[in-house]
């Protein structure tokens, strides 16, 4: 099974467990660009042409994440978007999502988080490889205890040290 015939699995599974109206607003949020509360907020206000209520909005929306149950509003304008989109004419502007959507903003500090992550990672590298190996081996035993035996080869690799635990023949 190739990776457009599993998609396609998921895809009609997934259908199956939301349901139509559901689905279709999915793909309407999808196709503007819009979270599906912001894609709520549009529908609200080119149905009515007010801004909507937020306390109220949350409400239907909670009713539409626990319950699957969308409202026709929000139905009318998934069904119009959608209906464009296979038209080939689709614009977010047209719907006014410009105005709905949030401002998507990068956390403070993601740039701090991100250089943290990278010069710790490079750090342990640089110890992974300019690290040292000086065990001596048991004289009692002639071959590796086990164990740690990867990371004796790894040492040996690195190091450019005879293995003290090889086998003696």
């Amino acid at each position: 099974m190739n990776l457009r015939e599993r998609s396609e699995r998921m895809v009609r599974r997934l259908e199956s467990h939301v349901g139509e109206d559901v689905w279709m607003v999915l793909e309407a949020s999808g196709a503007l660009d819009l979270k599906e509360f912001e894609f709520f907020c549009l529908a609200w206000r080119n149905w009515t042409g007010e801004a909507p209520d937020l306390q109220r909005m949350e409400k239907v929306f909670a009713r539409y994440m626990f319950r699957k149950e969308v409202p026709p509003w929000a139905r009318h304008l998934a069904r119009e978007v959608l209906r464009r989109r296979a038209q080939g004419r689709l614009s977010a502007d047209d719907f006014g999502a410009a105005e709905v959507r949030a401002p998507r903003v990068r956390p403070p500090r993601a740039r701090i988080y991100a250089a943290t992550a990278a010069v710790s990672a490079a750090f342990v590298v640089a110890l992974l490889i300019l690290g040292t190996y000086n065990a001596t081996p048991p004289e009692r035993l002639e071959c590796s205890p086990g164990g740690m035996r990867f990371a004796e080869v790894a040492a040996k690799h690195f190091t450019g040290k005879a293995d003290p635990f090889a086998c003696k023949r």
